[in-house]
């Protein structure tokens, strides 16, 4: 069992889900070890390809050149189906353009597109109200951790490893409403040291 895999169910344990009857939507870039730790501690659950990561236009680009005005073209058309849902009709246009050609780039775009294609069903999607990107956990991490570490100052804005651990790690209690239930916990090793 991966570590982040066991973290995670462990987390939405603590906060009350009860994995194996709850419906959670995993959003996730791709990495087929998220997926497989996902289903393994969430048997329930409804993955999303994060549509940032739905992309992968190196088929594109491949076919035509990094610069082409055709390339912009083709990717705005396929964005455009993978929002409506029509997942088939991207990978219809992938084996289109890869022809006679035997490019491992087109052909590994195809089967990135067909390993993910139950997962890139954004209009379903968004007509659940499940989140299809990870924007909003991306800002929350640069106003939550970039905010206080990246902050111009002294040498004493200099971090350790282990003191910016610390220092978020009590970031994130307080502004997830854990604060009561962290801060206890942490002051006898605030006296012991």
């Amino acid at each position: 069992m991966e570590p982040a895999g066991a973290r995670l169910y462990a987390e939405a344990v603590g906060r009350g889900i009860e994995p194996a009857e709850e419906l959670v939507v995993c959003l996730e870039d791709g990495a087929p070890s998220n997926w497989s730790q996902f289903g393994l501690h969430f048997p329930k659950g409804v993955e999303v390809l994060d549509w940032s990561a739905s992309g992968g236009w190196a088929a594109g680009k491949e076919r035509w050149g990094e610069d082409s005005g055709r390339v912009e073209e083709w990717v705005e058309a396929r964005k455009e189906e993978l929002w409506e849902g029509r997942v088939e009709a991207v990978l219809a246009a992938l084996r289109r353009e890869e022809g006679d050609q035997e490019e491992q780039t087109e052909a590994s775009e195809v089967h990135y597109f067909e390993t993910n294609r139950e997962r890139m069903r954004y209009a379903q999607f968004r007509a659940q109200g499940y989140p299809i990107g990870s924007g909003t956990v991306e800002s929350a991490c640069k106003r939550v951790i970039g905010a206080r570490l990246k902050q111009a100052g002294p040498p004493q804005a200099d971090w350790t490893k282990a003191g910016a651990q610390a220092v978020l790690s009590l970031r994130a209690a307080l502004l997830s409403g854990r604060w009561d239930m962290i801060w206890p916990a942490t002051r006898p090793q605030l006296k012991a040291a």
